[in-house]
Protein backbone atom coordinates (compact mmCIF):
# COMPACT_ATOMS: atom_id res chain seq x y z
CA UNK A 1 0.00 0.00 0.00
CA UNK A 2 1.46 3.45 -1.04
CA UNK A 3 1.25 6.11 1.69
CA UNK A 4 -1.04 8.88 0.23
CA UNK A 5 1.82 11.79 0.30
CA UNK A 6 3.32 9.49 -2.47
CA UNK A 7 0.92 11.22 -4.34
CA UNK A 8 3.43 13.87 -4.29
CA UNK A 9 6.48 12.06 -5.15
CA UNK A 10 7.62 12.18 -8.43
CA UNK A 11 11.74 11.92 -9.90
CA UNK A 12 13.11 15.88 -9.13
CA UNK A 13 13.47 18.12 -12.20
CA UNK A 14 17.36 19.31 -12.44
CA UNK A 15 15.72 23.28 -11.98
CA UNK A 16 13.60 21.73 -8.56
CA UNK A 17 17.11 19.76 -7.44
CA UNK A 18 19.39 22.96 -7.85
CA UNK A 19 17.44 25.02 -5.87
CA UNK A 20 16.49 22.91 -3.08
CA UNK A 21 13.01 22.43 -3.63
CA UNK A 22 12.74 18.85 -3.40
CA UNK A 23 12.78 16.55 -0.49
CA UNK A 24 13.56 12.88 -0.34
CA UNK A 25 10.83 10.44 0.43
CA UNK A 26 11.44 8.29 3.52
CA UNK A 27 9.58 5.24 1.95
CA UNK A 28 11.35 4.43 -1.24
CA UNK A 29 11.59 1.09 -2.65
CA UNK A 30 14.95 -0.81 -2.50
CA UNK A 31 17.19 1.02 -5.33
CA UNK A 32 15.10 3.71 -6.43
CA UNK A 33 14.93 7.11 -4.89
CA UNK A 34 11.36 9.38 -5.30
CA UNK A 35 11.23 13.05 -4.30
CA UNK A 36 8.62 14.94 -2.31
CA UNK A 37 7.56 18.43 -4.57
CA UNK A 38 7.90 20.99 -1.65
CA UNK A 39 5.72 23.53 -3.56
CA UNK A 40 2.96 20.60 -3.93
CA UNK A 41 2.88 19.06 -0.84
CA UNK A 42 2.78 22.65 1.18
CA UNK A 43 0.01 23.67 -1.04
CA UNK A 44 -1.99 20.56 -0.40
CA UNK A 45 -1.48 21.47 3.44
CA UNK A 46 -2.22 24.57 3.02
CA UNK A 47 -5.55 24.52 1.08
CA UNK A 48 -6.43 21.82 4.19
CA UNK A 49 -6.01 24.20 6.84
CA UNK A 50 -7.64 27.69 4.83
CA UNK A 51 -10.91 25.77 3.75
CA UNK A 52 -12.00 25.75 7.37
CA UNK A 53 -12.09 28.94 7.86
CA UNK A 54 -13.54 32.20 6.06
CA UNK A 55 -9.97 33.93 7.06
CA UNK A 56 -7.36 33.39 9.18
CA UNK A 57 -4.97 35.49 10.98
CA UNK A 58 -1.31 35.81 8.75
CA UNK A 59 1.14 35.20 11.12
CA UNK A 60 -1.00 32.94 13.01
CA UNK A 61 -1.70 31.08 9.62
CA UNK A 62 2.10 30.48 8.50
CA UNK A 63 3.03 29.38 12.15
CA UNK A 64 0.54 26.18 11.93
CA UNK A 65 1.41 25.65 8.38
CA UNK A 66 4.67 25.23 8.92
CA UNK A 67 4.03 22.93 12.09
CA UNK A 68 1.62 21.09 9.75
CA UNK A 69 3.92 20.26 6.61
CA UNK A 70 6.68 17.39 6.50
CA UNK A 71 9.93 18.08 8.92
CA UNK A 72 12.55 19.73 6.78
CA UNK A 73 10.17 21.76 4.04
CA UNK A 74 9.98 25.31 4.49
CA UNK A 75 6.78 27.01 3.97
CA UNK A 76 6.89 30.58 2.18
CA UNK A 77 4.72 33.19 1.04
CA UNK A 78 5.06 32.70 -2.71
CA UNK A 79 3.75 28.85 -2.24
CA UNK A 80 -0.06 30.78 -1.74
CA UNK A 81 0.39 31.71 -5.41
CA UNK A 82 -2.97 29.61 -6.48
CA UNK A 83 -4.31 28.78 -3.74
CA UNK A 84 -4.88 31.66 -1.46
CA UNK A 85 -5.07 35.44 -1.02
CA UNK A 86 -3.57 37.41 1.44
CA UNK A 87 -4.52 41.21 2.55
CA UNK A 88 -1.30 42.20 4.49
CA UNK A 89 -2.31 45.67 4.73
CA UNK A 90 -5.48 44.76 7.16
CA UNK A 91 -4.90 44.70 10.44
CA UNK A 92 -4.57 42.01 11.73
CA UNK A 93 -2.78 40.88 8.08
CA UNK A 94 -5.13 38.01 7.05
CA UNK A 95 -5.10 34.81 4.17
CA UNK A 96 -8.34 33.23 2.95
CA UNK A 97 -8.77 30.59 0.39
CA UNK A 98 -9.27 31.50 -2.79
CA UNK A 99 -7.83 28.86 -5.58
CA UNK A 100 -6.84 29.71 -8.86
CA UNK A 101 -9.25 27.45 -10.72
CA UNK A 102 -12.36 28.97 -8.76
CA UNK A 103 -12.17 32.35 -11.64
CA UNK A 104 -14.18 32.53 -14.68
CA UNK A 105 -11.90 31.55 -17.44
CA UNK A 106 -13.36 34.67 -19.77
CA UNK A 107 -11.50 37.57 -18.99
CA UNK A 108 -14.52 40.15 -18.70
CA UNK A 109 -16.29 37.99 -15.61
CA UNK A 110 -13.20 37.50 -14.22
CA UNK A 111 -12.25 41.21 -14.51
CA UNK A 112 -15.22 41.70 -12.30
CA UNK A 113 -14.30 39.19 -9.61
CA UNK A 114 -10.69 40.42 -9.31
CA UNK A 115 -12.18 44.19 -9.15
CA UNK A 116 -14.49 43.52 -6.49
CA UNK A 117 -11.80 41.76 -4.42
CA UNK A 118 -9.81 44.61 -4.37
CA UNK A 119 -12.69 46.52 -3.17
CA UNK A 120 -13.26 48.54 -6.41
CA UNK A 121 -16.57 49.71 -7.66
CA UNK A 122 -15.36 50.28 -11.29
CA UNK A 123 -12.03 49.14 -12.67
Amino acid sequence: EVPIAATFCSPPSLSARMHGRTHACTYASPGVTYWLDEESVSQFYAEYLLRRVAKFNYTEFMEVWQQTVPLGITVTSEMLKGVALTDLSARPPVVWHFPSHSLPHEVGPRSVVQCRLRGLAVC
